[in-house]
């Protein structure tokens, strides 16, 4: 079964997404994305999971549990489960931004 390239056209943005396309769009980057391999970024992208980490890693929850060196600090650990990212992902995220803030 082929990916349908087609799935973000607005007349069928409601429909049930198969496992190929959210697979597809889970690998796709966005220009949030692209903007941010570049250079530093305040853009985020609505959806994209690797924006979802960027923004994360820059709130003051992150921050806190990094400070107190305990990743399953309560209030860290809800807003992980409320933006659905896991803690590596926010670290590789930090990690890259911090490439481009030297």
């Amino acid at each position: 079964m082929g990916v349908n390239l087609a799935f973000d056209a607005p007349y069928c943005r409601d429909r049930p997404r198969t496992a190929d396309e959210r697979a597809f769009q889970a690998a796709a980057i966005c220009r949030a994305c692209e903007t941010a391999a570049i250079r530093v970024s305040s853009l985020f992208e609505a959806g994209c999971r690797q924006c979802v980490a960027r923004g994360v890693g820059r709130l003051p929850q992150y921050r806190a549990a990094r400070d107190r060196r305990d990743s399953r600090w309560r209030p860290y650990v809800l807003l992980l489960e409320q933006a659905g990212v896991t803690h590596d992902e926010v670290r590789e995220a930090v990690a890259k931004d911090r490439e481009h803030r030297r």
